[in-house]
């Protein structure tokens, strides 16, 4: 059987449009694809109005936003 070769991400873009709780408890998931890849360049697509929960998130290196 072949050993499947899968590279790492570049970037990766989790995108989670809802309400603040909803961006606060997505949280823990920017730890897990950080801890996955921690090569990647990661993103994070909010809505206009949660970005404050994730501003200053360790795992992330931008925050996009929805108006």
């Amino acid at each position: 059987m072949t050993a499947l070769m899968v590279r790492e991400p570049q970037r990766i873009l989790v995108i989670k449009l809802g309400y603040i709780g909803d961006v606060l408890i997505s949280t823990p998931v920017l730890a897990a694809v950080r801890a996955a890849f921690p090569k990647a360049f990661l993103s994070m697509l909010v809505n206009s109005g949660t970005e404050a929960m994730i501003a200053e998130n360790p795992q992330l290196n931008e925050v996009l936003l929805v108006e």
